[in-house]
């Protein structure tokens, strides 16, 4: 996102963020343009529409022409980036996200429950994963996580799952 580690110099054309700004009606930045991306490329109706694109290397992201379409896509951007970072980039806390790695709600989200540890030693290292639907329990290895909604089980980044 950015040529400097002082992030003054964004990586983006400044031509081009000009372009869009004077085309869409609203200031456009260079992580505003990166969170744009980042909305579109992780909606599961970009991977379904360019499938037979993605095949070739290189990223290919349409710009859209509605300024309330571009700023709902890098608002959602906006917090895939931050989620991604574990809440390094795009935190504010005025939208519900701080600063600092994302956590769950107390009490909603998944639990490793005594005796459900996942063993870390190279001798016992996981190398299974499954999930149980009816329990809602993540098996990972010889440990499990329970509480675990089957969407995390179904979620998927470009089309392939994410646990695997």
């Amino acid at each position: 996102m950015w040529c400097d580690r002082e992030r003054r110099t964004t990586n983006v054309k400044p031509s081009l963020l000009r372009e869009m700004t004077e085309f869409l009606g609203i200031e456009i930045s260079g992580p505003d343009l990166m969170a744009y991306v980042a909305g579109v490329a992780a909606h599961p109706a970009y991977t379904a529409r360019f499938q037979p694109d993605l095949v070739q290397s290189g990223l290919r992201v349409p710009l859209t022409a509605d300024a309330l379409v571009f700023s709902e896509a890098a608002n959602i951007g906006r917090e895939i980036i931050w989620l991604h970072c574990f809440g390094e980039r795009f935190a504010d806390a005025s939208v519900q996200r701080p600063k600092g790695p994302p956590r769950m709600p107390k009490g909603d989200g998944p639990v490793i429950p005594t005796g459900g540890a996942i063993p870390t030693g190279t001798d016992r290292f996981p190398d299974r994963i499954e999930y149980d639907g009816g329990s809602r329990r993540l098996k990972i290895g010889e440990g499990f996580v329970d509480n675990v909604p089957g969407t995390v089980w179904e979620y998927k980044v470009s089309g392939k799952p994410v646990l695997v």
